[in-house]
């Protein structure tokens, strides 16, 4: 299928520090290490696509500072269409993320230029979504820029994907404008903090217009929720080292494998697939899969019969 893939979103500099565990309040650790990658949710997913083969485009901001001339550099070097990525007087967006043995992670983010990512921006873009099959969302930007993101790609009949972290209430219309909401489970129990399981609060949220609610659960794969009923998908065995940019693969993988003309089955399938790839690696977007890389694991889960 063609056209184009837009991500709407953030880019930020991720400063890495290892640690055995999360020092208690007014206690003092020695970390392990420092790292630094780019990431940010939108240049993360951006880049997930475009490793996995798909033609994308970012809008989004950097400050006029060296990390953001680094990472346009860099973004440039994946493939990705800068071109909507403007310069703002503003440092750039960073992310401080503490990563213990287990290889979970704990993210502050400082939104920078990120916070002039504005609906004005993605406005002056109307002729780019026209050609668009889908566009990616989440939420480290301003809300009223996603929002009408959403609306547009809807108007144009694009594919509209929302990854709803970091989670915050969401407008109900913005529903409808989606076809793809992606959250896992803290997300989808604060969208929807009623005492209900997950089950219920897909209905709640498809009552209100979504089409489809895929909830991502980590070492226990992943769950689609939709009118027409409930499919569970299991996760792929790998080793955590860091989980910071899987939910990002996932979204990446589920987009460009159906607009490959993928099924939901298989694109879930892929999606977790490189969900998994990613949380085997450290950094954000060093750990993304190619498309490659994907297809070998999926290959590798169908000869052992692995139930999908």
């Amino acid at each position: 299928m063609e056209g184009p893939l837009i991500v709407v979103g953030s880019i930020n500099m991720d400063l890495v520090f290892r640690v055995s565990r999360l020092p208690h309040p007014g206690e003092t650790l020695p970390g392990k290490e420092l790292h630094r990658f780019f990431g940010g949710k939108g240049a993360n997913q951006a880049v997930g696509l475009s490793r996995l083969g798909g033609d994308v485009f970012l809008i989004g901001a950097v400050g006029n500072d060296p990390y953001g001339k680094e990472i346009r550099q860099g973004l440039e070097k994946e493939g990705i269409n800068i071109s909507r990525v403007t310069v703002q007087e503003e440092h750039t967006g960073l992310a401080a993320i503490f990563l213990d043995d287990t290889g979970e992670n704990h993210i502050i983010t400082i939104a920078g230029a990120n916070s002039r990512v504005s609906p004005g921006q993605v406005l002056a873009e109307k002729e780019l979504f026209a050609r668009a099959w889908g566009v990616l969302l989440q939420l480290e930007i301003p809300l009223d820029t996603v929002q009408l993101a959403a609306r547009l790609g809807r108007e144009h009949g694009c594919r509209v994907f929302l990854d709803p972290a970091p989670v915050r209430q969401l407008p109900p219309e913005i529903y409808r404008d989606l076809d793809f909401l992606l959250p896992n489970r803290g997300e989808l129990q604060a969208l929807i903090p009623a005492g209900a399981e997950d089950r219920e609060r897909a209905d709640l949220l498809l009552d209100k217009g979504l089409s489809t609610l895929v909830l991502t659960r980590g070492k226990d794969g992943s769950t689609v929720f939709s009118r027409e009923g409930r499919g569970d998908y299991p996760a792929f065995p790998v080793e955590v080292v860091d989980t910071t940019a899987a939910g990002d693969a996932f979204a990446a993988a589920l987009c460009f494998f159906l607009q490959q003309g993928q099924s939901l089955t298989g694109a879930v399938k892929r999606a977790n697939a490189a969900g998994a790839l990613a949380a085997s690696r450290l950094g954000a977007q060093d750990s993304l899969p190619t498309g490659e890389a994907v297809e070998k694991m999926v290959q590798e889960v169908d000869k052992n019969e692995v139930d999908y």
